[in-house]
């Protein structure tokens, strides 16, 4: 019986030590439990985190690459910019250069046609017609060498014409033609003011002047020859056509006094004796 007790007593003891045994099993197993429970929100919440971060991180670098992507295309549409206003403004330098030339090869084409028509003018030898075109082509686009040709062959047209008027003003004054005379001086003078006989012109269109009642122009002209250098060889002719243009205007003291520089100046003139005689004849009028 006392064995029996004993084994009882063993087998009791042996249930409460399984039974704390079980019951902390049990403790650990809970406490184990919510350790993992822990962990695992711990974990939820780090890839939580982390998925955050991943997207952040996702987003921040679609951003800096949209941010790369378009700076390198506004860099890209710059420098097509500037290229395509490089070659528009070299564009427009050619256009303009190509319209210059065009410009240039006009005037040129212009310019020999004109030189051409004035050239057969002066062959066939027209002397007005010549030299009344010739302002209308010395302003275009020639070469030396054709200006200096057409300068000198109306330079020396001038000449002739000046000439040929001179010639016929004397014939007509001759005549006694004198409205037709000074017609023919004047476009002489107009034709080549600076024509060798130019003094010789202004000296008869005086002459005709003073025959047309015009004796104050007459005396205009005479005072500047007079003081003409290329007229000195004429002061004694100039003196006499101004002394009878002062008479027909009732100038005697002033006719005087020229007649007198006449003759004083001039001793061995052909025109001592008419002035002489001219002197003579204002005596006395006042």
């Amino acid at each position: 019986m006392a064995e029996v007790d004993d084994e009882v007593r063993e087998i009791k003891k042996e249930i409460i030590e399984s039974r704390g045994l079980v019951i902390k099993t049990n403790n650990l197993t809970n406490a184990l439990s919510a350790d993992i429970k822990s962990i695992a929100r711990r974990q939820a919440g780090y890839e939580r985190v982390l998925s955050f971060n991943s997207a952040a991180a996702y987003v921040l670098f679609a951003v800096l690459a949209f941010l790369g992507l378009h700076m390198a295309y506004q860099v890209r549409v710059s420098n097509e910019r500037a290229a395509k206003h490089t070659v528009e403004r070299r564009a427009k330098r050619l256009r303009d250069e190509v319209q210059q030339f065009r410009v240039q090869i006009d005037q040129r084409l212009e310019a020999e046609a004109r030189a051409e028509t004035l050239y057969k003018l002066i062959r066939e030898g027209h002397r007005a017609e010549a030299i009344a075109q010739y302002p209308r082509v010395a302003t275009l686009d020639l070469s030396r060498a054709e200006a200096a040709f057409l300068r000198d062959a109306i330079a020396r047209f001038r000449g002739e014409l000046a000439m040929q008027q001179y010639r016929d003003g004397l014939n007509q004054a001759r005549a006694g033609r004198w409205a037709e005379a000074a017609r023919a001086f004047e476009e002489s003078s107009h034709t080549d003011e600076h024509a060798p006989m130019a003094p010789e012109v202004q000296l008869a269109l005086a002459d005709a002047y003073g025959h047309l009642g015009r004796a104050r122009e007459a005396i205009a002209i005479l005072d500047a020859l007079q003081h003409d250098p290329d007229a000195r060889n004429l002061l004694d002719q100039i003196y006499m056509a101004r002394a009878r243009a002062q008479i027909a205007l009732s100038e005697w003291e002033q006719a005087r006094d020229t007649l007198r520089n006449l003759l004083r100046r001039f001793p061995a003139s052909p025109l001592v004796k008419a002035a002489r005689d001219l002197y003579q004849s204002t005596i006395g009028r006042r």
